[in-house]
């Protein structure tokens, strides 16, 4: 009973989860679809499935001629306090590029403050004031 449980709470999290690409190798429409979809949840959620989704679209993006992502954590704060936030910021301004947006710094604190709220195993009460 148990099982069944928290296998339905799993499935409610990752619902909507991109399908894995059939061959394993990612190309730019699902690597969109993943990001869009990866940005709406915390890092610990789904599991290795969300580790395997983060692995193949962070590969495709250092492969992109594209898509060139440059972080310099001194204008992100939240990364001195929470360096697991890497990963997402650069799928965020990767999914920006994509998407043909530009980078806009309220938009990035608003997205990643709402990734480190529903992640588990970050700190979030002494972080929250780092997202300005």
């Amino acid at each position: 009973m148990l099982n069944a449980v928290l296998s339905t709470c799993w499935f409610c999290a990752c619902w909507g989860m991109p399908d894995w690409p059939a061959d394993g190798i990612a190309d730019a429409e699902w690597v969109e679809q993943a990001l869009e979809w990866r940005l709406t949840k915390g890092i610990d959620a789904c599991g290795q499935e969300m580790l395997a989704l983060d692995a193949l679209s962070l590969e495709w993006v250092s492969k992109s001629l594209e898509i060139n992502v440059e972080i310099r954590s001194e204008e992100w704060p939240f990364l001195a306090f929470s360096p697991e936030l890497t990963a997402p910021l650069i799928q965020l301004h990767a999914w920006s590029m994509m998407q043909g947006l530009e980078i806009d710094k309220k938009k990035v604190n608003r997205v990643m403050k709402r990734i480190a709220r529903r992640t588990k195993s970050v700190p979030f009460r002494e972080l929250k004031g780092q997202f300005s």
